[in-house]
């Protein structure tokens, strides 16, 4: 994703990132290739300069063409509005000034981003004049460890369930489709929240409802053997940071939350979407059914049979449809059972579409 205004997603971790940005910490977001850090990297640029408290220029550089410490130096100070492309135009041009820079596929990085370069950075890091977000599949230790002292390494994972639907919601009116809100919700399913394998399942998706004859879900799982993951994505590394996080809330971090409308009860994982818990919910609720109506009359008998079909047919399909249980192939079985009763197809689309609203 490299235009902003598409960026969707990643609420809590933009939130906690502008945080750690405005306590002048310098970032490095690691993950495993596709997750959305490049993506991030880019929006965390595009809003600093507003959600920053010190007034910011900002930068983004691709590692992989940068071959000299010129290509580095140069674009650094075209965002101050200066001229060159060394060590000295930049220690002059930060001078009572500030520069985000942002540094993409730090494991891919050149010759340019060599040892003496970082060293120099370090130094304008320290001195509180630059701060550095990097983008990297690896982690410091491995590509340049002596970074390590001055970022904060940050790993970024899969997206909560919520953020994911969005996004392969949006992905979807992109292509000009349009999908239920039971199809979006299989879709999550399969991929889980891991960006690159949403935009895969719903390429194949799109092939396969455009006429493409396969099983677009078990192509999905070749590519993909992993099993698909939803969760929080946003974890410090840092020991220091991670006692800072169990500590109250800035005042910053809960204005932003507010204004970002960051709900944490959506962030669960997919391991939770166990289909046992609507099993017993019908059990128990036929059970205490059937204990407090014994009928003693065929009036109350029909009364009794009356209500355990309003129950079972009515109201668990439309709190299932409002839950995690719509994305359940348990649950889905026991929706096309309840299609085959008269009137129960039409009555189940306007669930649906309640489910899809309160989601929107």
């Amino acid at each position: 994703m490299t235009d902003p205004a598409g960026f969707i997603g990643r609420e809590r971790e933009v939130v906690d990132l502008v945080a750690m940005l405005n306590d002048n910490r310098s970032l490095a977001l690691v993950g495993p290739s596709g997750i959305g850090k490049s993506s991030l990297l880019i929006h965390l640029l595009h809003v600093g300069p507003v959600l920053l408290n010190r007034p910011s220029e900002s930068v983004l550089l691709d590692l992989a063409s940068v071959k000299t410490p010129a290509d580095l130096y140069r674009p650094m100070l075209q965002a101050l509005g200066l001229e060159g492309d060394d060590e000295l135009s930049i220690a002059t041009g930060l001078q009572d000034r500030h520069l985000l820079v942002g540094l993409d596929n730090l494991e891919r990085a050149g010759p340019g981003l060599n040892r003496v370069v970082r060293s120099a950075l370090r130094a304008h890091v320290q001195s509180g004049q630059l701060q550095i977000i990097i983008a990297s599949d690896v982690p410091l230790a491995d590509t340049a460890p002596d970074l390590s002292a001055d970022l904060v390494e940050v790993r970024v994972g899969p997206m909560p369930e919520r953020e994911a639907r969005a996004l392969a919601e949006e992905m979807l009116a992109r292509a000009d489709e349009e999908a239920s809100a039971a199809e979006i919700g299989l879709l999550v399913a399969v991929a889980g929240g891991h960006p690159a394998r949403l935009r895969r399942a719903v390429e194949l998706w799109l092939r396969s409802e455009r006429g493409a004859s396969f099983d677009w879900q078990r192509t999905f799982r070749e590519e993909y053997p992993q099993p698909a993951q939803l969760a929080n994505t946003v974890t410090p590394s840092s020991p220091q940071l991670e006692t800072e996080a169990a500590s109250p809330e800035s005042r910053l971090v809960r204005r932003l939350k507010k204004s970002l409308g960051s709900d944490e009860k959506e962030l669960r994982t997919y391991e939770s979407e166990d289909i046992s818990a609507f099993l017993l919910a019908i059990v128990v609720v036929a059970t205490l059914l059937l204990a407090a109506c014994i009928p003693t009359t065929w009036l109350m008998r029909l009364l009794a049979l009356a209500v355990a079909f309003l129950v079972l047919a009515v109201l668990v399909p439309w709190a299932g449809l409002q839950s995690r249980w719509r994305n359940s192939e348990s649950f889905q079985t026991y929706l096309e059972g309840l299609r085959m009763l008269p009137g129960m197809r039409s009555l189940l689309k306007r669930f649906d579409r309640g489910g899809s609203n309160q989601e929107s």
